[in-house]
């Protein structure tokens, strides 16, 4: 007699994988931004037209020229 084993199936597993962008924002933009009214004079000094921001990098920048730094 031949046995025959099954095998166990595999089930799928399902992984939540982040899609959310990150929002990405010009110099014009960041400065024309409510956000950063108060800023606007550091943000045209620090920030580079041909480069997109997002806010996260923004903060970082302004938190590094805050201390001292550029």
């Amino acid at each position: 007699m031949t046995s025959t084993k099954t095998m166990p199936e595999k089930k799928a597993v399902s992984k939540k994988v982040s899609t959310k962008a990150i929002q990405q924002f010009t110099k014009k933009q960041l400065i024309n931004s409510q956000k950063y009214q108060n800023r606007h004079d550091a943000l045209q000094a620090l920030l580079d037209a041909n480069t997109m921001y997002s806010y996260e990098q923004v903060d970082t920048i302004l938190k590094q020229f805050d201390k001292g730094g550029k």
